[in-house]
């Protein structure tokens, strides 16, 4: 998990902004995840990424280009986590 969050990280800031935005099957695909549950990892790798932003006040690379906020937004129901 920790190398999807690493990966991800690096895929969302060098992504150029006419790439932006990205589906869950793209970064699925960029970050060569295998089945089962493709999406569901891609969720939460982007959960942890926030989580890590967070914890260390940076802001959330959702909120680096508007084009990629509309990527890293998962659904409400996903967040499903509190900060400490």
């Amino acid at each position: 998990m920790t190398d999807n969050v690493a990966a991800l990280r690096q895929l969302l800031l060098s992504a150029p902004h006419d790439a932006l935005p990205m589906t869950y099957q793209q970064v699925a695909s960029a970050l060569a995840l295998t089945p089962p549950r493709t999406i569901a990892q891609v969720t939460q790798a982007l959960e942890q990424l926030m989580r890590e932003d967070a914890a260390q006040q940076k802001p959330l690379l959702r909120h680096l280009s508007s084009a990629a906020e509309a990527m890293v937004c998962p659904r409400l129901a996903f967040l499903n986590w509190r900060s400490p």
